[in-house]
């Protein structure tokens, strides 16, 4: 008994001192059997991994057996690897298929007398069983055996618990250790990623030349990731087409050779926005067959795309490797790209802008020019021009325009209008108020506002037009024009008319008398011829009379020498007495017309010249005898219109063209081709003369008409005349 207990005590120091799992398995192999009386004797290991059990000790009648690993079943390793639990067979009165029915497992070891096993335990952790086995007697094993495989079962189980942390340990340190190496990797190619990447901004820093920079940024990146070829593709500003602009090999150059990346460029802009393929030749959207396609095996590449978002290009690096770019050149493509689309876009703005700035440049230089000539122009004229902006300021003046005012340019410049109204003794005033008012209130389609000042000794014409710049106002011009000499000609001449007209009517007033009296047979009986004769004779008097006074008037209204000697007229009588004027006329007896007159008896008397009134009514009822043929019809009809006397004259004659309409107002003007047709003679003053005595009255006259359909002229009146003045009579 005390040799056993030496024994089991050398073999727990054996097992203790151990750390090896080999070492301690070689220890129980050799010295277990010296402590035990079993036949058999066993170390089985369970493996959660796979579900089996393998047996790396296995001692059969003092030899060494091998046992296949095998299943881990419902028997007597499987019962204790469940139930980590101890397991005894063996007993005097119940076999072994008895005591195995007994607890539900079923024979895996063979026949058998006793059998025991202890769990290989840490914690609730199973490794295995130690397990003997007697085949001979009933009850082999007692309390002691029991001891002595526990005590190594549990110092078997710390070896196996500290091997199996030690390899987790040692595990981990390996993965991490290939962890560090696999980081160090990843920042060593961050690192070279990020130089590669400074060294191709500071490259691309260096210049805004387009050409220049897209060769350098392609050979630089190219090196950098080991691409044997690549290209930068760009969109053409013009056509909008992607176009290489740069590549490694010499093929681009030869424009007829598409280069062999294009396609995939063209793909990158329509799926973008990366890209890496290891094969090209099994990739479905790369054509081998195109010229120098199948000398590539890879390929990465990124669109060239702005900071907003806008695409620019392509950048296309190629392999003849497979797989030749890792996800590093991925990264490394990728942010290049972003660099060269950046420095891209710069090179564009700073062309955009460089041109701009260019044509600016040349167009301020035009307009220098322009301004330059348009002054020249200015100042050669002889006409004053006074350029006004909106606040009414004088921006400009031209020589001619000093001269006339009087003023000095630096008088001039940059002064309120409304500062200029004081000098000259108040004579700018009319002028500065037309030109302020338009200042306040101007329309693109506003007629020029004409006045005529007086200053020192000459006789100035000013015509006032706004000026709009895409319709929008920004200032006022004024022409001046020294019209001293005109106004002094025109004076010369309103003279020697009237001085003609009065000696064409001095010898007028005989002959028409003589000739009346040789028609009445005064002198002495006058044959038919005779009275033909006499009869043209009187006419043409006639006819130069009425010229005679036309002149006159016109002459009258000129000097300013006319004006109206205002008293009571019966209206009505007016128009009746120039009707019978005209009636009578020796041109009109001949023809047919109706007159449908519709005068009203009951007008009030009116306050106007009455002189005036018949020569305005007589006009524009010769008009209507005149341009309305045989059978035609002439109406006259009043109506009164609140303080104002309506006077409408109708025919159905030839009518007004309407080209014409603007011009009957003019002086000397006619519509020959009526004139001619209907053998119609004046001189075209009439309505001219009309209109100016109608203003006279302070009335309006206007007319409505149809070619073919005939003409109505309109004539408002004031009954009361505004502000009445007597004027002398003039001395004709």
């Amino acid at each position: 008994m005390v040799a056993e207990s030496f024994a089991l005590n050398d073999l727990s120091q054996s097992l203790s001192s151990s750390l090896s799992v080999e070492q301690m398995m070689d220890t129980i192999r050799t010295r277990l059997p010296g402590v035990l009386t079993a036949s058999q004797f066993y170390v089985a290991l369970f493996n959660d991994e796979t579900g089996t059990v393998s047996f790396p000790i296995v001692i059969r009648d003092g030899e060494t057996v091998s046992i296949p690993p095998r299943p881990l079943t419902n028997d007597e390793v499987g019962y204790v690897y469940k139930n980590n639990r101890m397991l005894s067979i063996g007993a005097d009165y119940f076999t072994p298929d008895e005591l195995r029915r007994s607890i539900g497992i079923q024979n895996g070891e063979g026949d058998y007398k006793s059998y025991m096993a202890v769990p290989i335990t840490v914690g609730t952790k199973v490794y295995g069983a130690i397990a003997v086995l007697d085949g001979k007697r009933t009850r082999a094993f007692s309390l002691n055996d029991q001891r002595v495989l526990s005590t190594v079962a549990a110092q078997l189980a710390a070896v196996l618990e500290n091997a199996n942390l030690f390899g987790q340990i040692s595990s981990l340190a390996a993965d991490l250790e290939r962890q560090v190496v696999a980081r160090t990797q990843e920042l060593e190619e961050e690192r070279d990623r990020l130089d590669t990447l400074y060294q191709i901004t500071s490259e691309l820093a260096r210049t805004l030349d387009m050409t220049q920079l897209e060769h350098r940024a392609l050979e630089m990146l190219a090196k950098a990731a080991g691409a044997d070829d690549g290209l930068i593709m760009r969109f053409d500003a013009l056509t909008d087409d992607l176009v290489t602009m740069a590549t490694l090999s010499d093929a681009a150059e030869d424009n007829d050779t598409p280069h062999a990346g294009e396609q995939i460029g063209q793909w990158l802009i329509d799926n973008g926005p990366e890209l890496n393929v290891g094969d090209l030749e099994s990739w479905p959207h790369y054509d081998t067959d195109q010229s120098g396609a199948g000398a590539w095996r890879s390929t990465v590449g990124a669109v060239l795309q702005a900071s907003d978002g806008e695409s620019l290009g392509v950048i296309v690096l190629l392999g003849r490797e497979m797989n030749a770019f890792g996800e590093s050149a991925m990264r490394l493509v990728a942010a290049a790209a972003n660099q060269v689309a950046a420095t891209i876009n710069n090179a564009q703005l700073y062309a955009l802008i460089r041109d701009q700035a260019e044509r600016l440049g040349q167009m301020l230089r035009t307009e220098q020019e322009e301004a330059e000539k348009n002054a020249a122009i200015l100042d050669s004229i002889s006409d004053g021009v006074v350029l006004a902006d909106v606040d009414g300021k004088v921006i400009v003046s031209n020589p001619a325009a000093q001269r006339l005012l009087g003023m000095s340019a630096d008088e001039l410049l940059g002064r309120p209008l409304s500062d200029l109204r004081s000098i000259k003794d108040g004579g700018l005033t009319p002028w500065i108020d037309s030109l302020l008012d338009k200042t306040q209130v101007a329309h693109e389609d506003d007629a020029p506002v004409e006045f005529r000042l007086t200053l020192f000794d000459s006789i100035i014409n000013t015509s006032t037009t706004p000026v709009f710049s895409e319709g929008r106002f920004v200032g006022l011009v004024s022409v001046l024009r020294d019209i001293t000499r005109d106004v002094e000609v025109d004076r010369m001449k309103s003279e020697f008319v009237s001085n003609v007209s009065h000696e064409f009517r001095t010898p007028l007033t005989p002959i028409k008398g003589f000739t009346e009296m040789l028609l009445l047979g005064a002198l002495g009986p006058v044959t038919d011829p005779q009275k033909n004769t006499l009869g043209m004779i009187k006419t043409n008097v006639e006819r130069l009379t009425v010229l005679v006074e036309d002149i006159l008037d016109i002459s009258r209204i000129d000097s300013g020498r006319d004006t109206l000697r205002v008293g009571e007229v019966n209206l009505a009588e007016v128009l009746r007495e120039a009707i019978d004027k005209q009636r009578n006329r020796p041109q009109h007896k001949d023809k047919t017309r109706t007159l449908n007159i519709e005068i009203s008896d009951e007008l009030p008397p009116i306050q106007a010249d009455r002189p005036k009134l018949m020569r305005i009514f007589s006009s524009i009822l010769d008009n209507a005898f005149n341009y309305t043929q045989d059978g035609g019809t002439i109406g006259v009809r009043t109506a009164l219109n609140g303080e104002r006397v309506l006077v409408s004259v109708s025919d159905d004659g030839v009518g007004i063209p309407e080209q014409y309409r603007e011009a009957v107002w003019r002086r000397f003007q006619r519509i020959d081709e009526h004139a001619l047709k209907l053998d119609v003679s004046g001189t075209g003053l009439g309505l001219s003369i009309v209109k100016e005595m109608v203003d006279m009255h302070h009335g309006e006259v206007w007319f409505e008409s149809q070619v073919g359909k005939g003409t109505t002229f309109h004539v408002a009146l004031p009954l009361v005349q505004p502000g009445q003045a007597v004027s002398l009579p003039t001395m004709d």
